[in-house]
């Protein structure tokens, strides 16, 4: 029987930057300049949610199957109690009741996390004894990257229109394309932390120097190349 996970001071500290990084970026503008505004918001703080879905998966990943279901019944009441004291604003903005049927699924605004947490950890607790499923994260991940804001760099109407299905799920950034895929990743960081932590502390400070930078670079890029019509939901 698997032990409750024990908690890892240094991801509860990044955890505590990414929060307020995350509180930052929903308090924009912030500069009068505004590129510092788009890269504090499409740069700075772009690694915290991925964070928090791999932390996820990294701790899930220690639970047994009881502390699994508890875990979710958890996320799922939250996320059924947060619905719910927002559907009275829904109502007050007039808001159809289809569109809040919709935010009742995928989330309304700022709860597609939850949501995206929610749904792509039961995906993960039914598919990860299949050993298969690894090869789903990169093909996942790499549509949601590309169908969240690649696709506009060129005009293919077959993309446009794979685009617009996907944009049922509100955008790539969910629970099939971002949070499963990073859910199965933290797992796997755990399943082979044994190896992961023999790594020279010097290659983990390269290896995030040349993440930092690439991307900036990507943020750089697509600042340039798209304008104004960019929203980086996912990015590599």
């Amino acid at each position: 029987m698997k032990k409750t996970p024990r908690y890892n001071n240094a991801l509860d500290i990044i955890k505590v930057i990414a929060t307020i990084l995350i509180i930052g970026s929903h308090c924009l503008p912030l500069f009068t300049n505004e590129a510092y505004n788009y890269y504090y918001g499409q740069f700075i703080f772009r690694f915290c949610v991925p964070l928090f879905f791999l932390t996820s998966g990294y701790y899930f990943i220690q639970m047994n199957k009881q502390q699994q279901k508890s875990y979710i019944k958890r996320i799922f009441l939250l996320y059924a109690i947060s619905t719910f004291l927002y559907i009275p604003l829904e109502i007050y903005n007039n808001v159809p009741v289809k569109k809040i049927l919709y935010y009742s699924v995928y989330g309304y605004i700022h709860l597609w996390y939850l949501s995206a947490l929610l749904i792509g950890l039961i995906i993960y607790y039914y598919l990860n004894k299949y050993k298969n499923i690894n090869y789903l994260i990169i093909p996942l991940l790499l549509i949601g990257i590309f169908f969240g804001e690649y696709y506009k760099l060129f005009d293919i109407n077959v993309f446009k229109k794979i685009h617009y299905l996907l944009k049922f799920l509100g955008t790539t950034r969910n629970s099939i394309f971002l949070a499963f895929p990073l859910i199965t990743i933290g797992g796997l960081i755990y399943k082979n932390k044994s190896k992961l932590f023999k790594i020279k502390t010097i290659a983990y400070v390269l290896l995030m120097v040349i993440s930092i930078s690439l991307t900036f670079l990507e943020s750089k890029f697509l600042y340039h190349a798209l304008d104004y019509d960019i929203h980086l939901d996912a990015t590599f």
